[in-house]
């Protein structure tokens, strides 16, 4: 945290007004702050040689020999602005990775193969709760689906209403499909 946005933090208690000056665990904005972070910390890395997701950042390269150079560009950038890695969840030279339910490798990004064998054996749902599991399961998997709002749609209109008006009609069947 900037040593300027620190009185923004601040807070009463009995005994006196504090201020965080490290972002605390399980602040509800945590990822939206990480994502504006990560943009103006890496700015000029984004899309050239780094990803960010949610709470992921990814050096990629191209080439082999840039790896080194664009980790030390990566490490001086955050540095600058005193913020550390967590050491136990850093993965160096990974050929393919799972994040958030996609595989990450030099092909590109994927969908999880477990995540869509999941979907695959689902059985048609029989109540609200088996189509708030399948709408979670495809989310995971949307930006891999495609037209996925118009197909998705009559599922996630399965979900209006209580439990006593659930309905799985055609609409939902083809859909499911």
């Amino acid at each position: 945290m900037r040593k300027e946005d620190e009185e923004f933090t601040s807070f009463n208690t009995p005994f006196g007004t504090y201020y965080f000056v490290r972002m605390a665990e399980g602040l509800r904005n945590a990822g939206t702050t990480f994502v504006r972070m990560t943009s103006i910390v890496l700015h000029e890395q984004i899309s050239k040689n780094l990803l960010t997701y949610v709470d992921d950042i990814v050096v990629k390269i191209k080439k082999r020999g840039d790896h080194i150079k664009d980790l030390q560009e990566t490490f001086t950038n955050l540095r600058e602005v005193n913020l550390k890695l967590n050491p136990k969840k850093c993965t160096f030279e990974a050929q393919k990775r799972k994040i958030l339910g996609c595989i990450v490798s030099a092909k590109g990004i994927n969908p999880n193969p477990d995540k869509v064998q999941a979907i695959l054996n689902m059985k048609v749902p029989k109540n609200i709760k088996d189509v708030q599991k399948l709408t979670r399961r495809l989310v995971a998997l949307i930006r891999f689906i495609s037209k996925s709002p118009e197909r998705s749609m009559p599922i996630f209109q399965a979900l209006k209403g209580t439990k006593r008006d659930f309905a799985w009609g055609p609409l939902q069947q083809h859909a499911f499909k």
